[in-house]
């Protein structure tokens, strides 16, 4: 207990002492963090210091510990392949992590070294045996690659959730005290060190970090933290029950882990990139329903703190009913509080819904020709107007269908909408298209359309829908601007279009939307809310 004790205060002062030394050394490197106008919203330059101070306090803190304490000097050489598999696979990560903060790296190169170090861990958890984790009827290959899939996790878990002042390093904190609870039974060993070693190095860390922070973690501490907490996690309860070695590493982690599954969940139901960015993570969300940076922390520490206990009163009371409990806990909290995850599962059960009809009813029972459904992901700007416009033009010029997606992460406005036709055998094979929807020379979503084979003049018809969105383009830069009421963005779009003289077609499309007085839209699924 004493060399843990020393551990912790010895890579807290360190850090504490560190930190004005890597903000001046991070500033010399160029490893900063600039402001833009699309998710960097902070004002001004800030240095990146966390991979820096994780990668120059734990090996000192660690050897000291060898040095003082000669009874870590058997547990190293009996543990000598999983210690080099830690080390090599975090100096690699590091490595990558201050590159993409210095120069930038593309995120497929940055999962690719991910799988790497995942590899690397595999390879020296020699003790690690597939019956461990699984039951026996199951193939080994099966095992490895959820361990794999599981480090990849870890890091990127934490790397997305660091998106506000603070927040990884909290969240870190708790993850790596519970790893510490999980692993200490009296005795110092080098898993419950490193662990209270993260733990102290990342409490000191926030001291400098807490919002508001005047250096930030960057990628190369975020993917650190993660890889450390995913490969101590496992290795620290495989020795119990398969339930038990499963559920235990889950709930410390959680939080994070929500957080990113609800983050792919919601861009590939709504069509986008895994990789594009926008601000509908769970601190986003809570700084949209007004906390303020730090009762954000405060909220999501509580979280972090209720799962991962269930995690550490699993393992040691050797039963997975805890983890599952606790992470059941804070995902019902979330969800049907309305909190955080409930447009995207609104999304999830949209489609399957869909789907389910499409096996059980046959197309002629259906009660309408034409399915519509929106989904208002973070944000109050009414987009209303926008989508009646194209719904219309889709109904006059018998579309299939239409996916309108905005992203405004610089705003933090999300929302998505679906407009879809039953089609006719001679109508299927036909024709789509995706257009970028630009105003003031930025992209702030996508069109996708489709239509019939057989549809005549289609190139006129596109040209009209391009004259339609150009004319509409004053508008969208209003409602950007301003979240204007409904009738007021009503009369305003009407006066643009007016002032503008869209030709035919376009002025009637959408001359007649912005007088319209009823509106019977699908009912919009709920609020949803890295910089």
């Amino acid at each position: 207990m004493i060399t843990a004790l020393a551990c912790f205060g010895l890579s807290l002062l360190l850090t504490l002492f560190l930190v004005p030394v890597a903000k001046r050394v991070a500033l010399w490197l160029g490893i900063v963090d600039a402001p833009d106008k699309h998710r960097k919203l902070h004002g001004r330059i800030v240095p990146l210091t966390g991979g820096l101070i994780l990668g120059t306090v734990l090996p000192l803190v660690l050897i000291a510990a060898a040095a003082v304490d000669s009874d870590l000097l058997p547990q190293i050489r009996q543990d000598g392949l999983a210690i080099l598999g830690i080390v090599v696979s975090c100096g690699l990560l590091l490595f990558v992590g201050l590159t993409d903060d210095r120069v930038g790296v593309r995120g497929r190169q940055k999962l690719l070294a991910q799988l790497v170090c995942g590899v690397i861990l595999l390879g020296s958890f020699y003790a690690i045996k597939p019956t461990d984790l699984f039951p026996g009827w199951l193939p080994i290959g099966f095992s490895f690659a959820f361990l794999l899939i599981w480090i990849v996790g870890s890091v990127n878990a934490v790397n997305l959730i660091d998106g506000a002042d603070g927040l990884a390093s909290t969240v870190g904190t708790i993850a790596a005290l519970g790893i510490f609870a999980m692993t200490f039974d009296g005795q110092a060993n080098w898993e419950n060190l490193l662990a209270i070693s993260l733990a102290g190095t990342l409490i000191g860390f926030l001291a400098y970090n807490f919002p508001p922070a005047s250096t930030f973690l960057g990628d190369g501490g975020s993917m650190l933290i993660g890889l450390l907490v995913g490969a101590l996690a496992i290795h620290s309860s495989v020795k119990q029950a398969a339930s038990v070695a499963l559920c235990a590493p889950v709930a410390i982690v959680a939080v994070p882990f929500f957080d990113s599954f609800v983050a792919i969940l919601r861009r590939r139901l709504t069509g986008r990139s895994i990789y594009t960015v926008d601000r509908g993570h769970l601190h986003h969300t809570l700084l949209n329903r007004g906390l303020g940076p730090r009762r954000m922390l405060a909220v999501v520490a509580g979280l972090s703190t209720i799962a991962a206990l269930g995690g550490v009163l699993s393992l040691k009371l050797h039963t997975p009913w805890f983890s599952l409990l606790s992470v059941g806990m804070v995902v019902s909290i979330l969800v049907f509080g309305r909190i955080f995850g409930h447009a995207e599962f609104g999304l999830l059960s949209h489609r399957f819904v869909r789907l389910g009809r499409s096996f059980l009813v046959r197309p002629r029972q259906g009660r309408s020709d034409v399915h519509e459904q929106q989904f208002r992901l973070q944000g109050s700007r009414n987009w209303d107007y926008l989508w009646e416009a194209l719904t219309e033009f889709a109904e006059r010029h018998r579309l299939q269908e239409v996916r309108l997606d905005l992203n405004l992460p610089w705003l933090h406005e999300g929302y998505h909408a679906v407009w879809q036709r039953r089609v006719t055998e001679d109508e299927k094979n036909g024709w789509q298209t995706k257009l970028p929807l630009y105003a003031e020379g930025r992209v702030f979503g996508h069109l996708q359309l489709s239509g019939p084979a057989n549809q005549a003049s289609v190139y006129s018809m596109l040209g009209l829908l391009a004259e339609m969105l150009e004319s509409m383009e004053s508008v969208i830069v209003r409602l950007a601007s301003n979240p204007a009421s409904l009738q007021d963005t009503a009369i305003e779009a009407t006066e643009e279009l007016e002032a503008d003289q869209p030709t035919g077609e376009i002025a009637e499309d959408l001359l007649g939307v912005a007088d319209s007085g009823e509106h019977d839209l699908a009912p919009v699924t709920a609020d949803a809310r890295k910089r």
